[in-house]
């Protein structure tokens, strides 16, 4: 009896300690991950996939690191491993059509974002993804669309606004303008609101414009895309 109560205790401990293991590498991940140290991040995403295979969040973590450093093929991979093993499968779904946009997939994109509107009509998500797929393939009038439903809902929604101001680009810069500067006033606290619009800036020759908008990008995120972009403009200025 005490015997097997000792080998009981001995497992339970294991079983702990494993547990450990797995969310102590997938915790040193997230906080690499946080500090744009990718390399680091990947490297413990993977060693807590080694100890659980089954681990749903790292691979989750892992795509989206690959996403960013827009090797979208490694995002698709660990994504679909992913989606085989989460139950709530509809933001992954997304994500995965948005991986298949990058790659250039179109067709099998929209049939993902139309799988998810099936069943949630009201998924804001899927109807930016289809509006930017629109935009993509030049259905431009259908991307009007998409988009202006987006904003009834979602007055504040930054992608929605974001495409609509390059919507606009190919008629009315003005309009599209207004568009950029609406985001930056509707959603003052994301740095890409201020990047868009400085990129914006910078291809209609206001460099200066440019240049103030990326630093506000800076203020709020010290992302190196955002450093990259404020050193490219501080190179054309020094010409």
């Amino acid at each position: 009896m005490i015997k097997k109560l000792l080998l009981i205790i001995l497992i339970i401990q294991n079983i702990i300690l494993y547990a450990q293991d797995v969310f102590n590498y997938y915790n040193k991940g997230k906080e690499a991950a946080f500090n744009e140290n990718y390399e680091e991040a990947i490297f413990f995403f993977k060693k807590s996939l080694e100890i659980n295979k089954n681990f749903v969040d790292p691979l989750i973590e892992l795509a989206k690191i690959f996403y960013e450093l827009e090797n979208y093929d490694y995002a698709y991979d660990y994504i679909n491993k992913a989606i085989k093993l989460e139950t709530n499968k509809e933001n992954l779904t997304i994500f995965s059509a948005d991986i298949e946009v990058k790659l250039g997939r179109y067709d099998i994109a929209e049939k993902k974002y139309k799988s998810i509107l099936e069943k949630d009509p009201l998924n804001l998500s899927a109807y930016n993804g289809l509006a930017n797929i629109y935009l993509l393939t030049g259905k431009y009038s259908l991307a009007k669309k998409s988009l202006d439903e987006i904003l009834k809902t979602d007055q504040n929604n930054w992608l929605a606004i974001s495409m609509m101001a390059k919507y606009y680009e190919m008629y009315d810069k003005k309009k599209a303008e207004s568009y950029y500067i609406m985001n930056i006033e509707r959603n003052s606290l994301n740095p890409e609101s201020y990047s868009q619009y400085s990129i914006y800036k910078f291809n209609n020759n206001d460099i200066l414009g440019a240049v103030d908008n990326i630093e506000m990008a800076l203020k709020i995120s010290d992302k190196a895309k955002y450093k990259k972009i404020y050193a490219k403009y501080l190179l054309f200025l020094n010409r």
